[in-house]
């Protein structure tokens, strides 16, 4: 890794990811974070429930020591699923009718 680490969670509590693994790490990190903000303001509750596993699935990989980036380029493909499923389920049936 070059110079110094950057002042962000991954570069604090993952200083021994390489560059590739790094740059992984960050977009789960970032689908993190979006995904608890979007189910914090999601109005359907299938849609909610979809961002918060999203979230979990996302906090349990960021920092998981790997043998392989594939395990988080696949954990990425998920979490982009996940986001496309809640969508979708909005998109289908609305806010919940007690809004």
């Amino acid at each position: 890794m070059s110079g110094q680490q950057p002042l962000d969670a991954v570069g604090q509590f993952a200083p021994w990811a390489g560059d590739e693994e790094r740059a992984l790490r960050v977009r789960i990190h970032r689908a993190l974070t979006g995904a608890i903000a979007r189910a914090t303001r999601e109005r359907n509750g299938r849609s909610r429930a979809l961002y918060y596993v999203a979230a979990e699935v996302g906090q349990a990989w960021v920092f998981r020591r790997v043998d392989d980036c594939a395990d988080l380029e696949r954990v990425i493909r998920a979490l982009c699923q996940l986001f496309m499923a809640a969508d979708n389920v909005f998109q289908l049936e609305g806010p919940d009718a007690d809004e």
